[in-house]
C-alpha cells in the first residue's frame, strides 16, 4: 500500500487520552450473557436503556487474566462483546438480534500490547448507530489500542424485536 503499512481514515477517540482507569469497572449485570464474567468492561457512555437520541456506546474492554494467544478469534470476540449501540436509544429492555456482521482487522492481533502477567491491555470500544428505520439499525463498531491504533472495524445490522 502506498505510504506504509499503517492506514486509517478514522480519528482515534478523544477518550483514549483518559485511559481505562478513568472509567469505573462494570460488575456483571443481571441477565448478562455468561461470557461477560471473563471480561473487564469499563463503560464511558451512560447507562443502557436511557432513551438517548444519539446511539453511542463506548468503553474499555479486555479479557480478565492471562491469555495464551492474541489472535483474530480473540479480537473478534472482544469486538462483539460490547452491547450494541441501539440499546442506548431504547427506554426499556427489548430483544435485539444481529442479522448482519462484518469485521475487518487493520492491525495484526499479534502486535497488540500485553500486560506483564500475560494478559491483554484494555482496548477502547466505540459503537455508533449510523442509520435506523423500521426496527432495524446499522452501526459501526471499532476497537482501539490506548496508543491510538485501530484494531478492528465492525459493521452490524441489528433488528430490534417488538
Amino acid at each position: 500500500m502506498p505510504g506504509g503499512d499503517e492506514w486509517t481514515g478514522l480519528e482515534p477517540p478523544v477518550e483514549l487520552a483518559a485511559g481505562p482507569d478513568a472509567a469505573p469497572e462494570l460488575g456483571v449485570p443481571a441477565g448478562a450473557p455468561e461470557f461477560v464474567v471473563h471480561l473487564q468492561m469499563r463503560p464511558v457512555t451512560g447507562p443502557i436503556f436511557r432513551g438517548a437520541t444519539g446511539g453511542v456506546s463506548a468503553g474499555w474492554v479486555r479479557p480478565r487474566g492471562p491469555v495464551s494467544r492474541v489472535d483474530a478469534p480473540l479480537v473478534a470476540a472482544l469486538a462483539d462483546a460490547w452491547w450494541v449501540a441501539v440499546i442506548e436509544r431504547l427506554d426499556r429492555p427489548r430483544p435485539v438480534a444481529t442479522v448482519g456482521f462484518t469485521l475487518d482487522l487493520p492491525t495484526d492481533p499479534g502486535t497488540l500490547p500485553r500486560t506483564s502477567d500475560g494478559g491483554l491491555e484494555s482496548m477502547f470500544h466505540r459503537g455508533r448507530v449510523i442509520a435506523a428505520r423500521d426496527g432495524y439499525t446499522v452501526e459501526t463498531r471499532e476497537l482501539w489500542t490506548a496508543d491510538g491504533r485501530l484494531v478492528s472495524w465492525n459493521t452490524q445490522t441489528v433488528a430490534v424485536i417488538k
